[in-house]
């Protein structure tokens, strides 16, 4: 006799967007995702800072943008992660050594050129230019310094004490700004060469390949929170000077017409906390933000199969019942995993565990 199937072990996905993200996730990101806040319209206008609850959906939206783009060789994202770099170990062995002199929106600023010139010098309608691949050498053999990963920080800023090789750094600038380096040494610290790596990318975002190809460059800023404390003032204060200096970015490339963008995921109470601090914070979140909230009361109570929360689990429950091979109601598959019947009263099954779990 043949079973009939059941809802046990129904799978609905996995907590963390990076791990839906995988090849062989067993629910993948590009099946269930639905922009039910219209974010990704509201990232082609000057917003850029992505804000809500922890499990919000913040990375699940940059996950999908990367993901549906991973195809197309006109579309680059890099992902720079607060937990992978470790901003503040970084400034303090900077603050012990004679001949360092970093600041955080330094640091944040060479984080965010290198990312841009290396996913720039990988686009492959830019591979026959020389001073293009000098600049990817460039970027290869220093690649400790792109996000400060895979070496030791301490060894890169006291046994070198930040400084790097500019040989092909200098062929590049050559070819491409038509300046030539002031520095004499074959040896610079790495900051030194901020304003150079600027005029690259603006240089290199300008160029016709890039501009009538319509590439696009993307970096998604996520996880600045993580161990994060509101009371930190030099902490909430260096996550300013990274939104300011994003905004000053976005803002050059939007009036420039460049194709080239720094989104900032950040939980909501860090940013109400930022925004409060001054008033060019609040200007800033007034004018950038886009706020994910999944509760809208008078949707709700108009119909709650409109509300975001309620449409996001329908969606994930009709492709589980699909991938277990069980009939279902295509209008209200919670319908199918819960019998109105079971309602209370006047209030749904939806209502009633959305409220007592909350």
């Amino acid at each position: 006799m043949i079973s009939k199937p059941t809802t046990k072990d129904i799978f609905l996905g996995a907590p963390e967007a990076e791990a839906e993200a995988l090849v062989d996730s067993r629910i993948h990101l590009l099946d269930v995702f639905d922009d039910y806040f219209s974010v990704l319209e509201e990232l082609k206008t000057e917003k850029f800072i992505i804000t809500g609850r922890k499990g919000s959906g913040k990375s699940a939206i940059a996950e999908y943008m990367a993901l549906r783009h991973k195809n197309k060789a006109t579309n680059f994202f890099a992902f720079i992660k607060g937990s992978d770099i470790n901003f503040e170990s970084i400034l303090q062995l900077a603050s012990g050594i004679a001949d360092v002199s970093l600041n955080a929106p330094m640091l944040f600023q060479w984080v965010l050129l290198l990312n841009f010139c290396n996913m720039i010098s990988e686009n492959e309608l830019l591979a026959s230019d020389k001073a293009v691949k000098n600049l990817k050498n460039f970027i290869l053999r220093n690649k400790d310094f792109l996000n400060f990963k895979g070496y030791e920080i301490k060894e890169i800023l006291t046994t070198k004490k930040g400084e790097i090789s500019v040989g092909l750094f200098k062929q590049a600038l050559s070819g491409i700004v038509g300046r030539k380096i002031t520095e004499k040494s074959e040896r610079v610290v790495f900051y030194k060469l901020i304003s150079h790596i600027n005029d690259i990318l603006f240089d290199l975002l300008k160029r016709d390949e890039i501009k009538q190809n319509k590439c696009s460059f993307t970096i998604l800023i996520d996880d600045l929170d993580i161990g994060l404390s509101k009371s930190d003032e030099n902490a909430m204060m260096r996550l300013g000077d990274l939104i300011r200096l994003s905004k000053k970015y976005n803002h050059d490339f939007g009036i420039k017409g460049l194709s080239a963008k720094i989104i900032i995921l950040l939980r909501d109470d860090i940013a109400n906390a930022l925004r409060y601090s001054d008033a060019d914070m609040s200007k800033t979140f007034d004018s950038y933000e886009v706020r994910l909230s999944w509760y809208n009361h008078k949707v709700f109570n108009a119909d709650e199969n409109l509300t975001a929360i309620k449409r996001f689990i329908n969606k994930r429950l009709a492709v589980a019942f699909k991938n277990k091979k069980i009939e279902f109601d295509a209008k209200d598959p919670w319908a199918t995993l819960i019998s109105p019947e079971l309602d209370r009263d006047e209030t749904s099954s939806f209502k009633f565990l959305l409220f007592a779990a909350g």
